[in-house]
């Protein structure tokens, strides 16, 4: 489980840091005591990516990360350690992972961040998929493979929404 953000080790939005990895991002240990929380340095949105496929979490990161500050979790289980500790504004995340799907892990991430649009991405999109989506207040479902202006209106759509930023949703738009 991973938070990455460019300016460590000053500390990573509330986050529990435990090391630096030798790529720059702040290793989370959801173990360490609370008093090693760390202050947010960082007035950007927190952006939480889930899925168990390391290269597409990552590139996912790398589109947004100028503009938000990218959180990753290879499973269910680690996103909703991560989102126990981490302030989150918005969670991108795969439907099919090994232990928790990726609408168990959105409703458990519901229960945590209530405000944090949340948005599941599959390889197996049917309307059915969508209803349940919908039912657990996901507020978009992308379709894999997907292209980067999908995914990046779909974050400027949430975010805009969720928290009336459309500066910044103007931005991604234009990325």
């Amino acid at each position: 489980m991973q938070c990455g953000t460019p300016a460590l080790p000053r500390g990573h939005g509330g986050c529990l840091i435990d090391s630096v990895s030798p790529k720059g991002k702040a290793v989370v240990d959801h173990e360490i005591s609370e008093s090693r929380l760390l202050e947010p340095t960082d007035d950007r949105y927190r952006i939480l990516v889930v899925d168990d496929d390391r290269a597409l979490r990552e590139t996912l990161c790398e589109i947004v990360e100028p503009f938000l500050l990218p959180m990753e979790a290879d499973s269910g289980e680690a996103a909703i350690d991560l989102a126990r500790h981490c302030e989150i504004h918005i969670v991108v995340c795969d439907m099919q992972m090994s232990v928790l799907t990726g609408l168990e892990t959105l409703a458990q991430i519901r229960k945590l961040h209530a405000t944090a649009p949340r948005i599941l991405m599959t390889a197996n999109y049917s309307e059915g998929l969508v209803r349940q989506a919908r039912a657990e207040l996901a507020c978009d479902v992308l379709s894999k493979p997907f292209c980067k202006t999908a995914f990046i209106e779909s974050i400027a759509t949430a975010l805009a929404a969720a928290y009336h930023a459309t500066q910044l949703a103007n931005r991604l738009s234009h990325a």
